[in-house]
């Protein structure tokens, strides 16, 4: 049975610095995963990220983020996943992927 979670990850206020009057950017972000067991010894997790920049105003911007990790016998793990931002906004859009062993 998938197990699923989902949350609300944060939200970075507007603050004011002692020695600056600009403000730090302001974000909103939700995201989830899902993990999928589709065999004794195999494992398939789903995640997904939504983020929206919400000052700056001249920035404000929406990315978004998906990936997977496929985990063998809880030994073996393998990840990937890509991430979408606005380039003209100032964000990379950009792919990722890594691997990992638990020996313990």
């Amino acid at each position: 049975m998938p197990v699923g979670r989902s949350g609300f990850m944060r939200v970075i206020l507007d603050r004011k610095y002692l020695t600056s009057k600009e403000a730090l950017p302001a974000m909103v972000k939700v995201g989830g995963a899902a993990d999928l067991p589709f065999a004794s010894m195999h494992r398939l997790t789903l995640t997904a990220d939504l983020g929206y920049r919400l000052s700056p105003d001249d920035v404000q911007a929406l990315n978004v983020s998906a990936g997977a990790e496929y985990a063998w016998m809880e030994h073996l793990m393998l990840r990937g996943g890509y991430h979408y931002g606005d380039k003209n906004k100032g964000d990379a859009s950009y792919a990722t992927a890594g691997a990992g062993v638990e020996y313990a």
